[in-house]
């Protein structure tokens, strides 16, 4: 999701390895690569502070067609350290309700652990119960060695600043978005490498069960000719202001169409790690 993207990220991270020096923006003395980091975070993520809350916790109704099949949630749990870094717990559920769970039972809930400094993830872990389908999965991403490493072991070589799915998202949402922006970010999961792009497509008025919300409607779309084709689309309404609060997805899909909307939220004062 690349204005100033992965490979800028990368290209820092490059430097301060090698512990690089450089001159001020502006010309007046000489800054240390962690004041140039923080320059470029505030410039790639200027809206990290509203979109990025502790405490923000958002509540959907899922829909597969006509049915209502459960509900799903999404919050900042809190600040966690993950090794050497402090990082934004995120984690996300999901539900069926009682008719749906009689012939298909959904139990999931999905964390990340994202970066404070730069919102890249550091551990991602998924436990999914859907039918008859069971994954327990954890997966540390080395992002000073660019690895994913797996909770059984394999290890998965990965590009410079990857993401997860969910950090992916939150990327996106802590940058200033317009009409035709293209978001380029790299991710990863499953054991596989994949290139994201983010388009932001026009500006549209929805309204849901918790209000008539402005929004920015953005498609989320692999960077591979034919798959998203074969596999779906999905499309998210997010909130036109600094926070890019989710508040309807749609995904279609060969099995059939899937809506989210928003019925509450809870969105605490800006503030938190920076």
């Amino acid at each position: 999701m690349r204005k100033a993207g992965a490979g800028a990220i990368a290209i820092l991270c490059a430097a301060v390895a090698a512990g690089a020096w450089a001159q001020d923006d502006h010309g007046g003395g000489v800054i240390g690569p962690g004041e140039r980091a923080a320059r470029v975070f505030e410039r790639t993520y200027p809206h990290a502070g509203q979109a990025l809350r502790v405490g923000e916790r958002l509540v959907f109704s899922v829909r597969y067609g006509p049915l209502r099949a459960g509900t799903a949630t999404m919050s900042v749990a809190g600040i966690d350290t993950v090794g050497p870094d402090s990082c934004y717990h995120i984690v996300t559920t999901a539900e069926s309700n009682d008719f749906f769970s009689t012939f298909f039972y959904v139990r999931d809930q999905v964390e990340s652990f994202i970066s404070t400094k730069d919102l890249r993830p550091r551990r991602f872990a998924k436990h999914l119960l859907e039918g008859e389908y069971r994954c327990d999965q954890v997966t540390v991403f080395d992002q000073r060695n660019n690895l994913a490493i797996y909770g059984n072991g394999k290890v998965v070589e990965m590009l410079p600043g990857t993401h997860d799915v969910l950090s992916a998202f939150y990327d996106v949402r802590c940058r200033k978005l317009e009409v035709g922006d293209e978001i380029y970010l790299e991710c990863h999961a499953d054991r596989k490498n994949y290139p994201l792009k983010t388009r932001v497509l026009r500006r549209e008025t929805v309204e849901v069960p918790a209000g008539k919300f402005d929004c920015l409607v953005v498609e989320p779309m692999l960077r591979t000719p034919g798959l998203f084709k074969n596999e779906g689309s999905v499309t998210i309404w997010l909130t036109d202001d600094e926070r890019k609060v989710p508040v309807k997805m749609s995904s279609n899909l060969p099995v059939g169409a899937i809506s989210v909307l928003l019925t509450e939220m809870t969105t605490p004062q800006a503030g938190g790690a920076s």
